[in-house]
This record gives C-alpha cells, sequence and structure tokens, in this order.
C-alpha cells in the first residue's frame, strides 16, 4: 500500500502517566512528535475529549507515507514503551475518492 495512511487514535492515560513529572510527560510527547516527523507523519489535530468521554484524548494523524511508516511509529511507541502510559484505539484508512 502506497497511498498516504490516516490514522485516528483514541486514548485514555493510564497511571503510569500520571506518575511521571511534568518534564518526563513532556519529554515522552516530544519523542512521540520526533518519530512521527522521522516517518514523514503529520499530525493534523490533537483532540481533548475528556467532556464528553471521561479521561479520553484522540488524535488524527495524516500524511504518514504508507504502511511501513506506519510499522517504524509503532516500532518508536514500542521503544518508548508508550502502551504502559496510555491505552488506545487506533483506526487506519486511506482517503476515499467520491
Amino acid at each position: 500500500m502506497s497511498e498516504p495512511i490516516y490514522k485516528f487514535f483514541r486514548g485514555r492515560f493510564l497511571p503510569d502517566w500520571y506518575q511521571l513529572s511534568k518534564e518526563e510527560q513532556s519529554s515522552l510527547v516530544a519523542k512521540l512528535n520526533e518519530g512521527l516527523e522521522k516517518v514523514g507523519g503529520k499530525r493534523l489535530a490533537l483532540c481533548d475529549s475528556s467532556l464528553v468521554l471521561g479521561s479520553m484524548i484522540g488524535e488524527w494523524i495524516r500524511g504518514i507515507p504508507n504502511i511501513e511508516a506506519v510499522h517504524k511509529y509503532t516500532a518508536t511507541l514500542n521503544e518508548l514503551k508508550w502502551f504502559r502510559s496510555c491505552e488506545s484505539t487506533s483506526l487506519l484508512g486511506t482517503k476515499l475518492e467520491s
């Protein structure tokens, strides 16, 4: 699949996130952003859904060049142990031309 991938992620922070200092949280987010940029991805929006869904966050990422880049970014998430801090569900898709 060589067309750009759109990724929707919805998640909630886990207790490990709240054990991190604000500086550690900021550093982790910066590393996630670096990893996304490294694979050619671009964040379209980061949304706070906590008003409706409790402690939920959601994000649309656009322009991940291809499925291989998605795999590389997921490897970065694993290396940073992101899933200790955030439980999430992701949906991937391609642009629908009507």
